[in-house]
């Protein structure tokens, strides 16, 4: 009971930033929560898998766009290149900066580092972020589910 009441609480404080952007839950598991995004005519966006760790509330999303890997600490310019290094690993990043989240392009070689990787090192506006990846695959199976079903869940799932 207190593990369901917790899980609960951890969801309701991850998804705050998603739902002011007409978020909806869709699943959660190994520390993400799944949410599909839709516009203000309900129109279906995309999906995105959230975590909140070491006090940073990042994500990994699917929209038109492509993938890419958020967070919601702001640049201040408002498009930016930058360095992630996943388990010591270095990549360049192009960044942009929205109105909630700030967000990475991922090439289908980034993806596949983040998916498999432990550890994420994203530098922005001279901070130095550090985001567990841990169940990553998880979430990008998850998103790719919630993407192929245009955010609808199953009945009984």
């Amino acid at each position: 009971m207190k593990t369901a009441l917790l899980g609960a609480l951890t969801a309701l404080t991850v998804s705050t930033a998603a739902l002011a952007q007409g978020a909806v839950p869709h699943a959660s598991a190994a520390g993400w929560y799944v949410m599909a995004h839709y516009n203000a005519s309900g129109g279906f966006t995309g999906c995105s898998a959230q975590r909140k760790a070491g006090g940073q509330e990042y994500r990994i999303a699917r929209t038109a766009r492509g993938w890419s890997l958020g967070t919601l600490y702001r640049h201040r310019a408002s498009r930016f290149s930058t360095r992630l290094r996943i388990d010591g690993q270095p990549h360049t990043l192009n960044g942009r900066t929205g109105v909630l989240w700030t967000s990475f392009d991922l090439s289908p070689d980034l993806l596949h580092a983040v998916r498999q990787g432990h550890l994420a090192e994203l530098d922005v506006s001279r901070v130095r972020l550090r985001l567990s990846l841990n169940g990553a695959d998880y979430a990008v199976n998850a998103i790719s589910r919630c993407v192929a079903g245009r955010g609808q869940t199953r009945a009984g799932a």
